[in-house]
């Protein structure tokens, strides 16, 4: 298995599971999409940068290299006006498990050239209704979907449940010229409902979980 990159659209295919990543559409905010094998969608994710006064909130950045390395699908979105900072993605697949849970490793990281900048971007995650569960780790409803923040990036990441949806604000900090920061998030969607012991074990398991050499 393995991404399936064509000009700014990717797809991951396995026997349960496919994932589809959309990097460009007219309001340039890119999106990814769970579905299970009938093609029924389980989740949708939506990413666009941030302002808290939502003066350029209807247009995001314009989508610029993307490329495969492994099973990472990376992707860039340079800096570019009226923003003031451009971002990264990162998604990595992690390996497939017998249960068949699908889990996805998420990286952002986000950059800026400017001397005085305070850069956010939104998540937004929409299926099933999500709860606060376990630690920094958000459930849907019917708890077959886990949406988790690492420990070490609580501080810069804001997250309020609206309606359906989850989303999340990320970054925000003061960053100063060439400074790239990070964060790291997991996604889990299986087939089943699972219990309470499940998510506080995954949880567990992606905090305890080392830092990848390639990132």
């Amino acid at each position: 298995m393995s991404w399936d990159l064509q000009h700014s659209t990717a797809k991951w295919t396995e026997p349960q599971w496919s994932v589809d990543v959309a990097l460009s559409n007219d309001r340039c905010q890119p999106s990814i999409k769970v579905h299970d094998a009938a093609n029924r969608t389980h989740l949708s994710i939506g990413i666009m940068p941030h302002e808290p006064h939502g003066v350029h909130s209807a247009v995001g950045i314009q989508s610029g290299d993307a490329y495969v390395r492994q099973n990472d699908l990376i992707a860039i979105f340079p800096e570019n006006k009226p923003w003031r900072f451009g971002y990264q993605i990162d998604l990595r697949m992690l390996e497939s498990s017998p249960t068949g849970m699908l889990a996805i490793e998420f990286w952002l990281s986000i950059q800026t050239s400017l001397l005085d900048t305070h850069p956010q971007l939104e998540l937004r995650f929409q299926g099933d209704s999500f709860s606060h569960s376990v630690g920094n780790c958000w459930t849907s409803q019917g708890s077959s979907m886990g949406v988790l923040v690492h420990p070490m990036d609580e501080q810069d990441c804001q997250i309020k449940s609206v309606d359906d949806e989850l989303r999340m604000t990320v970054f925000g900090r003061f960053m100063e010229k060439g400074v790239i920061r990070r964060m790291r998030f997991r996604l889990i969607v299986a087939p089943k409902s699972e219990s309470a012991q499940y998510w506080q074990e995954r949880f567990e398991e992606f905090s305890g979980s080392p830092l990848p050499l390639t990132t």
